[in-house]
């Protein structure tokens, strides 16, 4: 059986090479998956030029398992990374829930608008008229789930 010429002449600034180019793919495609076998090709190029290793059979050895141990650590690494301080940084709807809003327009027939900020937002909710101060419980889709407080404001 004949051995493709490339790995013939394996270098060691081939997996160098080959290590930078996976690593700048990781910023092209999602996940973090390259950047880790890129690294693990890079240091196979480390260890192939110190020890001055000719043989790709060895080169390949030393690449498999360095590219495993690097996805292992990077994934311990990325689990152990911290959480976002705002968990609700991605979800708006989620960031309402127990803040106070009257009612604009009234709930009627479970559906109606409140003012939260500079926004409208439908909710649904109790029938209440308009001026009826109401708490965000939760949300529902794109739409705010409120209950009314026990006092109205007057108008």
């Amino acid at each position: 059986m004949e051995i493709p010429a490339l790995f013939q002449a394996l270098l060691w600034w081939h997996w160098i090479v080959i290590g930078l180019v996976l690593i700048a793919l990781e910023m092209m495609v999602p996940g973090v998956f390259l950047l880790w076998i890129g690294t693990g090709a890079v240091a196979t190029g480390c260890i192939v030029v110190t020890l001055s290793i000719t043989n790709w059979e060895i080169q390949c050895l030393i690449f498999v398992p360095l590219a495993f141990l690097s996805l292992l650590l990077g994934r311990k690494f990325i689990r152990k990374a911290a959480p976002a301080k705002n968990a609700t940084l991605n979800r708006r709807l989620a960031s309402y829930i127990g803040r106070r809003a009257e009612v604009c327009q009234a709930i009627i027939n479970g559906k109606g608008r409140i003012r939260l900020g500079d926004t409208l937002w439908i909710v649904q909710g109790p029938d209440c008229p308009a001026g009826t101060m109401v708490t965000v419980t939760g949300i529902d889709g794109s739409e705010l789930i409120v209950e009314p407080e026990n006092e109205t404001r007057p108008m």
